[in-house]
């Protein structure tokens, strides 16, 4: 694990045993890893998940402690966190690790959200204790009747740093850590219903657009929808004299096609906030989904 941890996997891949190197061989430190590497390995070994070891040893806090060396841990406040942390990311799927990493919830046996825990990397800081009452805050709201969604229309597109792209596939771009939360809300607790009202889409409900045109050219029959018959071609020289000397040349409303419009936004790229493909809307481009706008002057 990044060099002072060897990793021993049963044969489908989950974690079984752990070694733990330390710098001084045979002293009093090293006894203690040792000893601590045995009784993980034992509780894996017999069944205690992964998921509750991370949630004890991440965040501990002891020396050695700063900056890491390692892409996806870039500070650990110890071995013990960085060991554990490093774990999540080989062993959890992307909603655990995004469930201990930022936030835990406390569920009602109905599973309704009722209490939330936020978790930041510096316990005891300022930032640690904002975010701890902000999280009592939301858990009161919601046991005492106020509804889920009224907070994620307040908190969602909220803008602070730390901010950007997340390895989370269903949200792929957050405005702040309050964006994240509460679309990842959203995504397991409203129903799409709601979520369609609101633009917060998983990537599964992402893939499935319905494609320009279609839903226009559906004609309704007595057995059901059938799309529409395909435009005449373009008629001969002899019928277009005929049609102009009865007078009777149809209209051609080009624009007004599927594959104008397909043409139209051929270069519309794909909206950062909900991954759906944004629309031209005069100089600019404009999300039909969550209303965000790109390119405007």
């Amino acid at each position: 694990c990044k060099g002072f941890a060897t990793i021993g996997e049963y044969e489908d891949g989950r974690p079984g045993e752990i070694f733990l190197t330390v710098s001084k061989q045979g002293s009093t430190l090293s006894g203690i890893m040792d000893a601590f590497a045995k009784s993980i390995s034992y509780g894996l070994q017999y069944g205690v998940p992964l998921r509750a070891f991370v949630e004890a040893f991440t965040n501990m806090r002891f020396e050695p402690a700063g900056m890491t060396d390692d892409p996806d841990i870039r500070f650990a406040t110890s071995i013990m966190d960085y060991l554990f942390r490093r774990l999540a990311i080989e062993y959890l799927n992307v909603d655990e690790r995004a469930e201990l990493g930022i936030f835990t919830i406390g569920e009602y046996e109905d599973g309704q959200p009722g209490e939330i825990f936020l978790t930041v990397s510096k316990q005891g800081s300022t930032m640690s204790g904002i975010m701890d009452a902000f999280a009592k805050s939301i858990s009161y709201g919601l046991q005492y009747g106020v509804p889920l969604r009224a907070f994620v229309e307040a908190f969602t597109n909220m803008r602070f740093e730390p901010a950007g792209m997340t390895d989370d596939p269903d949200i792929r771009f957050a405005t702040s850590v309050m964006d994240y939360l509460f679309r990842r809300l959203a995504l397991e607790y409203l129903s799409y219903d709601e979520r369609a009202e609101l633009g917060i889409f998983s990537i599964d409900e992402r893939m499935q657009p319905t494609l320009p045109g279609v839903d226009e050219s559906v004609e309704r029959t007595s057995t059901g929808s059938e799309m529409a018959s395909d435009p005449k071609s373009v008629p001969s020289a002899d019928e277009l004299v005929r049609q102009m000397a009865d007078g009777s040349l149809p209209s051609t409303p080009m624009d007004n096609t599927p594959a104008a419009g397909v043409i139209r936004n051929a270069d519309a790229p794909m909206c950062m906030q909900c991954g759906v493909q944004m629309i031209r809307a005069g100089s600019c481009h404009a999300c039909p989904s969550c209303g965000s706008t790109s390119g405007c002057s």
